[in-house]
């Protein structure tokens, strides 16, 4: 709650100016690097990454706050041009699907010595994936994110996706803090963190 309201001053002027730069759609790695007050050498999970610049939502993180993580993306041609960038985190080029999300993210987290992902990202074309893949990471994991953006696509008229991952994640004790951002986004804080 504190961080929600130093983060609340932050947008009203009050403090520290927010962080306003942003490689992402529609200011994803603005909300997080402000959230967590610039912090340096966090670890990120991106699912659905996309290409590694261009309205992507960890470029911002991994490039200028040290930031690490694994970015997942089916295309061969983001692996491609994330071979050819500055990006030195991993980039797994699979169906995101399929993944034994535990698995990678247990090995994620031993690598770097942390006990959590500080931020995920989740968005999948078309939004029923984004949807199945937050349940397989929030039923079947015993993982806790401290922030999520969770692409919904409410403007696709997928009103039951919006509804059903609020649930999910409010009954996992997740807090939204941004609600149908765009008519595409959710952001959410992990209530326990």
């Amino acid at each position: 709650k504190e961080r929600l309201n130093k983060l609340s001053d932050r947008q009203n002027g009050i403090g520290k100016p927010l962080v306003e730069k942003t490689y992402s759609q529609i200011g994803q790695d603005t909300f997080v690097n402000n959230l967590f007050d610039e912090k340096r050498n966090g670890l990120f999970f991106d699912i659905g990454g996309g290409p590694p610049i261009f309205i992507n939502n960890t470029y911002l993180l991994e490039t200028e706050y040290d930031w690490t993580g694994i970015s997942i993306d089916v295309s061969e041609l983001n692996r491609i041009q994330w071979k050819e960038s500055d990006r030195t985190s991993t980039f797994l080029c699979t169906d995101a699907v399929t993944l034994d999300y535990d698995s990678v993210i247990n090995d994620l987290l031993k690598k770097h010595n942390r006990d959590r992902v500080d931020y995920l990202s989740v968005d999948l074309e078309p939004p029923s994936l984004t949807l199945e893949v937050l349940f397989k990471l929030i039923t079947n994991t015993k993982h806790r994110f401290s922030a999520i953006t969770f692409e919904h696509d409410s403007w696709r008229e997928a009103e039951h996706i919006l509804k059903t991952s609020r649930q999910l994640l409010e009954r996992y004790g997740y807090i939204l803090v941004a609600d149908n951002i765009n008519n595409q986004e959710d952001w959410w804080i992990d209530g326990s963190y």
